[in-house]
């Protein structure tokens, strides 16, 4: 009976090994591509993200797909670019591929060009990150993925073909829950509401200011500017969102809410295909006012 070398594991147990470490290598992969769609919502999750990527694929698989593959190269371009990795896991790398991937197959039919301009995007926003977070002064937000729909809209049907109806919310309150799944295109209040519970459940606080902001300006917009009700909901709630996130003062991120709101109404009174435009712009003006510390409550009430 033949026995394995002195110092070498047997065959058996260096194949299981070699399998443990490829199922310990795939979960990790698989967590950070979930974490990515996730952190659109400001949330470092793959169950979160997961939850995300399944209400998108019920309502519009095709967008779903293209979140996907967006966020699947933006992961292999972090690692092979050797990005943080604490960063890259928590999902800051990708997240605005994600958001791009499922943007542009929402606004365009399936193609091998429209494919080919989602891998471009992921392959370009883990790069623009790393450079953006080296700077250091405000954060990306979703400004890149702002730009890249623009270009795509710019290209138009002249590269990708027709462009597609966006999918709005039904009337009433299921505006609120609709808005916040609107973020990541995903129509309808059910779908909505489940992402809305999934990121209550993770971040208490932080989900129930998204919902707050959705509120506000989604039903304030179904009262006074019913065409852009979605567009308010969309970027009062992540405005409201971001800055609770950053553990702004309440009122400020009511202030943000509502500059969010004004320009959303100002882009629409000029014909601008704003997207969250109005929340990255809201968000970075109240972050830049000072942030009052503990110190300077004492020393006024002194």
């Amino acid at each position: 009976m033949s026995r394995a070398p002195a110092g070498l594991a047997p065959a058996g147990e260096m194949a299981d090994d070699a399998a443990a470490v490829l199922r310990s290598t795939l979960t990790d992969l698989l967590r950070q591509a979930l974490a990515q769609v996730a952190q659109i919502y400001f949330q470092a999750s793959a169950w979160v993200g997961l939850v995300i990527l399944a209400a998108l694929a019920v309502v519009h698989p095709w967008a779903a797909a293209g979140m996907a593959c967006a966020s699947v190269v933006a992961l292999v371009v972090s690692r092979l670019a050797r990005l943080d990795r604490a960063a890259a896991e928590a999902g800051l790398f990708g997240y605005n591929a994600a958001l791009t991937g499922a943007g542009l197959l929402s606004l365009f039919s399936p193609s091998p060009r429209i494919f080919a301009a989602v891998t471009l995007v992921g392959v370009a926003s883990p790069l623009i990150t790393a450079r953006w977070l080296r700077w250091g002064g405000l954060p990306p937000l979703t400004l890149q993925f702002v730009v890249f729909v623009w270009a795509a809209l710019w290209l138009g049907d002249g590269v990708f073909g027709p462009g597609l109806a966006p999918q709005g919310c039904p009337a009433g309150p299921a505006i609120v829950p609709c808005g916040v799944g609107q973020v990541t295109f995903i129509a309808g209040a059910l779908p909505g509401l489940c992402v809305c519970a999934a990121i209550v459940w993770r971040a208490p606080i932080a989900g129930l200011w998204l919902i707050v902001g959705a509120a506000l300006g989604g039903l304030g917009g179904r009262l006074g500017a019913e065409a852009q009700a979605v567009g308010l909901a969309v970027n009062a709630g992540l405005t409201a969102m971001a800055l609770a996130v950053s553990g702004r003062h309440p009122a400020l991120r009511l202030l943000g809410v509502a500059l969010a709101a004004a320009l959303c109404l100002l882009c629409a009174r000029f014909a601008v295909p704003y997207f969250t435009l109005p929340f990255n712009l809201a968000a970075w003006t109240v972050l830049r006012i000072p942030a009052r510390t503990p110190a300077d409550a004492a020393g006024a009430a002194a």
